[in-house]
């Protein structure tokens, strides 16, 4: 089975051919009548593809797919050696070809997927804070760290943070508050 889905601001669409072991070649496209990313639509054209090959009693299936993350997924890793293109492939036996429509997504992100985040302080923000507002930490040991620290920094006139440097040109942090 090859699979393969792609999204442009004109819609989204996913195609699949599956070739039986006799030959017979089965072709499917799928319209995806939702605003999806190109991702989806990959994942979109698995499922599809999945779905197919379950209707014709397939006992094994092998998929190819251009999508990095797809392959990723399915083999437990991300290391693409090769990128390729959808490969086509042109049967002589028989060939039916199947039209279908997708309204909404086929899967629905679990809550058991979903990644907790914390948030804490950025050893910055006290230096950020400092260099703003002149306000140090109540604590004397933690008020001299901050005024020794801050000595490094500086505030542009747009509130951006740089780290000086003895040797070179002074170093843009990438820092949010």
């Amino acid at each position: 089975m090859t699979v393969d889905g792609a999204s442009n601001v004109n819609g989204a669409g996913a195609g699949i051919v599956l070739v039986s072991p006799e030959g017979t070649v089965h072709e499917s496209v799928v319209s995806i009548g939702y605003r999806a990313t190109n991702n989806e639509a990959e994942y979109e054209a698995l499922i599809a593809g999945l779905q197919l090959a379950l209707q014709l009693d397939a006992d094994s299936v092998h998929v190819f797919c251009d999508s990095k993350l797809i392959v990723g997924h399915l083999n437990d890793d991300y290391k693409a050696r090769d990128e390729r293109l959808a490969s086509v492939y042109r049967a002589s036996g028989s060939r039916t070809i199947v039209f279908d429509e997708v309204e909404t997504p086929s899967f629905e992100p679990s809550v058991a997927s979903v990644a907790a985040i914390s948030f804490r302080q950025s050893q910055l923000d006290p230096i950020v804070l400092y260099l703003q507002t002149q306000t140090l930490p109540s604590d004397r040991k933690e008020a001299h760290k901050v005024r020794c620290r801050a000595a490094n920094y500086f505030l542009d006139p747009n509130g951006h943070i740089y780290r000086r440097t003895f040797t070179g040109p002074d170093l843009k942090v990438v820092y949010e508050t």
